[in-house]
């Protein structure tokens, strides 16, 4: 969508196989709205990087690791949930290098069954290193899914 406004991308994923999908459809999408395959580049590398990669940016929209995939995790997996929280909350740490003044963070944080924790805790000490929650979390799930996005936007203070 951001190709399709005239914005310039930067994406990148932890896997290879990630980015050469994304790049197949980045290829359709170009051909479809004439876009510059010069208006977007990708990469294989890691999300809590992006401010020593690509410099400052005026804002990051990601939908990071979102825990296991088609399991019914629950919050007594104190494991994963802990590890979801860190790399969100390193990242949010990481971006404060790379955004712009008043840059947004638009992310989409997981929720599994009807607790919501992470979510919540994640919101919180974003906030106390340097975020404000413009709006949010707005909550996308399929019927069938296990995992919930709840979708959030933030500003740099």
């Amino acid at each position: 969508e951001a190709l399709v406004l005239g914005f310039e991308v930067v994406g990148s994923d932890l896997d290879q196989k990630q980015v050469d999908r994304t790049k197949e459809n980045l290829r359709w999408l170009s051909s479809v709205y004439n876009i510059q395959p010069n208006h977007y580049k990708l990469s294989v590398g890691d999300a809590r990087e992006i401010p020593q990669k690509i410099g400052k940016v005026d804002a990051i929209v990601t939908e990071p690791d979102l825990g296991p995939n088609g399991t019914n995790l629950r919050y007594e997996n104190a494991g994963t949930i802990n590890r979801l929280e860190k790399l969100y909350l390193d990242c949010f740490s990481g971006w404060k290098k790379g955004l712009k003044p008043q840059g947004k963070v638009v992310i989409a944080l997981p929720s599994f069954g009807e607790n919501s924790i992470l979510v919540k805790n994640v919101i919180d000490k974003a906030q106390a290193i340097g975020y404000i929650l413009l709006s949010g979390p707005y909550i996308y799930a399929r019927p069938q899914a296990k995992v919930k996005r709840n979708i959030c936007v933030f500003e740099l203070k």
